[in-house]
């Protein structure tokens, strides 16, 4: 049940929200709805008995550190670690971003394999990043990103799949 308050809702409300807004900048219950979303994604509050961590927020905190340290904006640099995560997990434990890609992104089972369903969720949300207009590779990035880039330390390669 948690999976789907957290998966469904937050992550699919903000998808369509964002595209809302990208149509309808003046809507505000769109925008209002985003905002609440945007707080509620990858909260504490749905991390409450869970086993693991959500694999998004050592990118997000990435993110957030290279605003801090540079006054540059996070937004391209979490578009492509959150890609790059996503692509990694996709082979690593396809059982779950498979399951994340039919509840996301609304995807059809098909009668594949997990694997393809996971990849296919990867390459949706790399689609929907190309529609936001972000950056989906870290050669894509500004100079100064990708610099600063190449010097994340995290526990794992998190770019394996963005050069």
């Amino acid at each position: 049940m948690c999976r789907e308050i957290c998966w469904r809702p937050c992550c699919g409300g903000m998808i369509r929200d964002l595209r809302t807004c990208r149509r309808d900048p003046r809507n505000d219950e769109a925008r209002g709805d985003l905002m609440w979303e945007s707080a509620l994604w990858g909260s504490r509050f749905f991390q409450l008995g869970r086993q693991c961590t959500f694999p998004a927020l050592p990118a997000r905190e990435a993110a957030l550190r290279f605003a801090a340290e540079t006054g540059g904006g996070c937004t391209d640099i979490l578009a492509v670690l959150l890609l790059a995560i996503c692509r990694r997990l996709a082979e690593r434990a396809p059982a779950g971003m498979a399951r994340l890609a039919r509840r996301v992104w609304e995807l059809p089972d098909g009668g594949g394999t997990e694997r393809r369903a996971a990849q296919a969720g990867a390459d949706a949300l790399a689609a929907f990043l190309r529609e936001l207009e972000l950056p989906t590779e870290a050669g894509q990035l500004a100079p100064a990103a990708q610099e600063w880039v190449k010097h994340l330390s995290f526990s794992e390669n998190r770019m394996v799949y963005t050069t």
